[in-house]
């Protein structure tokens, strides 16, 4: 048995099968742009869902961890910094919250927050916990601080538009890409979504857009973007080409289902362009 969390609700996830299916079969029985013969997802993993404390509400878990010493205790981490404490023996029970730090963390972006928790090797004798989070700073925003160190580093500084506006302040990814430019020798740029991918060069602000294509699943777009963007780079196309090569692959992969399993491949990325589609 698995726990898996969900925003509201934990549930128990049971897998009944003797071995693992095959990627192919995978892939068949959870994209719908892929078809699957009946044999195919008859070897798919019968999955059942089950609520383990209908009480219980949580708000954003992100990691749910058992307790060494007492297995039958699990503590469920939510993002904005409490510790939900949970009796997988007593399906009726509420939840207690055991740890509560949503005073020094800060959760404003959905990378930040209280993110994991651990038991100490020792945690019977030393009853010591260890907690991984984002420190609230008084006037200061971690994310910004953070990027104001890294991005002087970096020969590409590729943002998404929410992360450019959000190191600087601005309301405007244009008046955004410029300001970060005018101070930094590298290249500057953002990611917009539907919008494709702005930058600016020699001062002047340049943009080429994304294919379009019916929108079936987000996950993982940006990931493949910066990827795409950074092999692009690597081997020697100029940055239009590459940006356009970027796009391409991200806008392929928001018309699948799933993450890594919605990546497009080098072939399918090349075919579209020549196509068209890159623009």
């Amino acid at each position: 048995m698995l726990l898996a969390t969900s925003t509201a609700v934990i549930l128990a996830l049971t897998l009944s099968v003797s071995e693992a299916p095959s990627r192919a079969t995978e892939r068949a029985a959870i994209d719908p742009k892929q078809s699957a013969s009946s044999a195919e997802i008859a070897d798919f993993p019968k999955i059942r869902l089950q609520r383990l404390w209908p009480k219980a509400k949580l708000t954003r878990p992100v990691q749910v961890v058992a307790r060494p010493d007492s297995p039958s205790l699990v503590y469920a981490v939510e993002q904005a910094g409490r510790v939900v404490e949970l009796d997988l023996s007593n399906s009726e029970h509420e939840g207690k919250v055991v740890l509560d730090l949503t005073g020094p963390v800060h959760d404003k972006y959905n990378e930040q927050g209280l993110l994991s928790l651990a038991f100490h090797p020792k945690f019977a004798q030393t009853r010591h916990v260890f907690v991984w989070y984002t420190a609230r700073k008084s006037g200061k925003d971690p994310a910004r601080e953070v990027l104001a160190r890294l991005v002087p580093l970096a020969d590409f500084a590729v943002f998404s538009d929410a992360g450019l506006l959000a190191y600087t302040g601005s309301s405007d990814v244009d008046t955004a890409l410029a300001h970060v430019a005018a101070s930094h020798d590298g290249h500057v740029g953002a990611t917009c979504g539907r919008d494709g991918y702005a930058w600016c060069e020699r001062g002047l602000l340049r943009r080429v857009p994304a294919p379009a294509v019916e929108v079936v699943d987000t996950l993982a777009a940006g990931d493949i973007f910066h990827g795409a963007f950074a092999l692009a780079i690597l081997e020697g196309q100029p940055v239009e080409d590459a940006a356009r090569f970027a796009c391409t692959a991200a806008s392929l992969k928001c018309a699948r289902f799933g993450g890594r399993v919605g990546c497009p491949t080098r072939a399918e990325v090349d075919a579209a362009r020549g196509a068209g589609a890159g623009g």
